[in-house]
């Protein structure tokens, strides 16, 4: 629950301080929390194999993987992403964070401006903070 809506359950509070490292600091170990679980879920999964490394296709169902030749029916490929910097004039003259960067803050900054291509990110920015989930030691 919000601070803000405290009060209609009978309770007087404030914000004293926010102590945005240690909140940085538990964003962090979230969302390494949450790569962990997926990568425990794909790797362990006994539905399919599960291939760590750069392939390229070589044929009709068929994969290399690190030098091993894989044929299948079907290939679902992962790939992951990386943060790309739109090609904006300037913005090469300028300290600039990617969402990468952002998750290792320590610090407030003093403003900030978000560009974004997708609505849901800017959604996720918007919305309730990632932190509230519980901490590892209340799980």
């Amino acid at each position: 629950m919000e601070i803000q809506e405290a009060a209609r359950l009978g309770i007087t509070a404030a914000v004293e301080k926010v102590d945005f490292g240690a909140i940085m600091a538990h964003m962090r170990w979230y969302v390494q929390d949450i790569l962990d679980g997926a990568t425990k879920r794909i790797t362990q999964n006994e539905d399919y194999d599960f291939y760590d490394g750069q392939g390229r296709f070589t044929g009709d169902h068929i994969i290399e993987v690190n030098g091993e030749q894989l044929h299948a029916e079907r290939i679902a490929i992962a790939c992951g992403s990386r943060p790309m910097v739109p090609p904006i004039p300037g913005l090469d003259t300028v300290d600039y964070i990617t969402n990468e960067g952002a998750l290792k803050l320590t610090e407030c900054p003093e403003s900030l401006i978000i560009i974004t291509a997708a609505t849901w990110r800017w959604n996720s920015a918007t919305s309730s903070p990632p932190w509230v989930p519980a901490s590892p030691s209340s799980r």
